[in-house]
Formats: C-alpha cells, structure tokens, sequence
C-alpha cells in the first residue's frame, strides 16, 4: 500500500526567518537518508550527519526481519524524495546547529513557490513526526503537532497512535 500525500505549504508560518536569510545558507549536498530524520551530507568537503532539529519519527526499517512501525516508511521516502533523490535545493542553517554525537542537529529548509519552509514544522504538519521528548521543544512545533492530531493525519490517523520512542523500547532497539 502506497500513501501520497498532499498539503500546501504555509512557507511564511514554518519559518520566522526572512527568504533572503534562508538563501544565505549553505546548500546540501546530500550523501544518504538512513533515516526520516537523519541524513549524511558534505559540509566544506567533509561528511557529516545531520539530526533534523525538534522532531522524532516513526521507526522504519529496510530489515524484513525487523518490524516497522506505521508510517514509517511514508515519513522516510517523503524526506527521501525532498532531499535524497531530487534537485531541491535545500538549505542547512548550521547557527541553529550543535555538536551531537559527532554530528550536527540542525534545521533544513527546503523552497517552495511562497518561500522557504523548515523540513521538520512540514513533518509534524503532515503527521510524518512527533515532537521530540529528550529535550525542550517551541509551542510552534507542539502546536503543528496538534493540529495534525486534530485533522488525523499521517501517524494521528490511527486510533491510539505509539510514539516512536515507546516502539523502539517495545523493539528493543538502542537509538
């Protein structure tokens, strides 16, 4: 079964950040997406791994001996599609980025025909994300959370929805 999924774009509420700020950031050049919110680039010729700022997803694995999790798979390709396979040209804002473990939590932001929007505000809006539980998160990113909860899309379309970090527990696996 193949999900599509289909929203516009609010740039001007995913970022508070003008378009001529955005543009000054460095482009991506993307290596892998070993996940929806992880992803391999190049910065100034070395590779690097980037955590998409605020947000948690739905496990997914290539394993077939590995359950996934629901919507999983949708939140991956969708992140592999935007910036893993295509020409967009998206943008890495490496001041919001800090160190962890030995690669960068950043945010990304990718044009649309309104402006530039943060990859991660369009996950939660979309139902492809959770906002993350290990550290503080903006009332902006809780707020697109709930209304993807309100309009049941994406992962908030199923009657009692498992956060990812209870799955992976469930799962056994070690983040």
């Amino acid at each position: 079964m193949v999900f599509v999924l289909f929203a516009p774009v609010d740039a001007q509420a995913a970022s508070s950040l003008s378009d001529e700020e955005v543009a000054s950031f460095p482009s991506l050049e993307v290596h892998s997406v070993p996940s929806a919110n992880r992803f391999r680039i190049y910065v100034n010729n070395a590779l690097h791994e980037v955590t998409l700022h605020s947000i948690d997803v739905p496990f997914f694995s290539y394993d077939v001996f590995q359950f996934s999790q629901s919507y999983g798979y949708e939140s991956h390709m969708w992140v592999k599609n935007l910036i893993g396979w295509s020409g967009h040209d998206c943008r890495i804002d490496l001041g919001e980025a800090g160190l962890s473990g030995g690669g960068f939590t950043a945010r990304v932001y990718c044009p649309s025909r309104d402006g530039w929007y943060d990859i991660s505000h369009r996950m939660l809006e979309l139902g492809l994300a959770w906002p993350q539980q290990k550290c503080c998160v903006s009332d902006a990113v809780i707020a697109r959370a709930e209304q993807a909860r309100a309009r049941r899309v994406g992962v908030w379309s199923e009657e009692e929805p498992l956060p990812p970090w209870v799955f992976r527990s469930r799962q056994g696996i070690v983040d």
